[in-house]
């Protein structure tokens, strides 16, 4: 009976491991948080376990890992991508919409730096109502505020629905989707509320919000 429950925890194990790797493939990067937000419970043993198998995969070489400061979590990665930090924020607005859905939703799709011809969204979320098969969409951008970079999505959002691109989620729905606006910076994003007062001509539905509420957010639900 102890080798039977020892094969079934190792196969526990196993199974959890292959949900983290599943899961790091989907969002490209993913810090220690996120993960045992996704796949863990939100307990101090939910977070020990969470380590323990990100701690084995490391070892293992099936995951790397790294992080922007030493007060952050580590983030975990199967291939190194050119804007980590930027993808790590990015995925609280992904998660937090996750956690967000009906039980009769469910995440179709999930891309990354999608062309939409004026522009490259961060992100680009499609929800699947199970029982009618209707389709619902987001989309995401990340601002890592810096007095040098410019915030022209709401700009640009506006030209995308003046064009729209030919593309099959466009035929699914009969609103635009709403735009998430997330920044790290207070004063930008009252700089962003401000570009969406005077430059949304079209009316389009946007939400800003600090990346750290979202993730205070994400981290209260249990």
């Amino acid at each position: 009976m102890q080798l039977t429950g020892a094969l079934s925890n190792r196969s526990k194990g196993y199974s959890r491991d292959e949900r983290i790797l599943e899961r790091i493939h989907t969002h490209r990067c993913l810090n220690t948080e996120q993960i045992q937000v996704l796949l863990f419970p939100l307990t101090a043993s939910g977070k020990r376990k969470c380590q323990q198998r990100l701690k084995r995969l490391t070892d293992q070489k099936r995951l790397q890992r790294w992080r922007y400061d030493l007060e952050q979590p580590y983030a975990y990665y199967r291939e190194r991508l050119e804007q980590m930090q930027h993808t790590v924020l990015l995925n609280w607005a992904v998660i937090w919409i996750e956690r967000q859905l009906k039980s009769w939703e469910e995440i179709h799709s999930v891309n990354y730096n999608q062309g939409m011809g004026v522009l490259i969204a961060d992100c680009f979320i499609s929800i699947r109502n199970i029982a009618t098969g209707q389709f619902r969409f987001f989309f995401i951008e990340m601002d890592i505020h810096h007095p040098a970079n410019e915030f022209d999505k709401v700009r640009k959002y506006n030209k995308l629905f003046e064009k729209l691109p030919n593309q099959w989620w466009v035929k699914q729905t009969k609103r635009f989707p709403k735009t998430l606006l997330i920044t790290d910076n207070e004063r930008k994003l009252k700089k962003i509320n401000e570009l969406v007062r005077t430059e949304n001509k079209n009316g389009l539905e946007f939400e800003s919000y600090l990346v750290g509420n979202i993730r205070r957010e994400v981290l209260s639900c249990k």
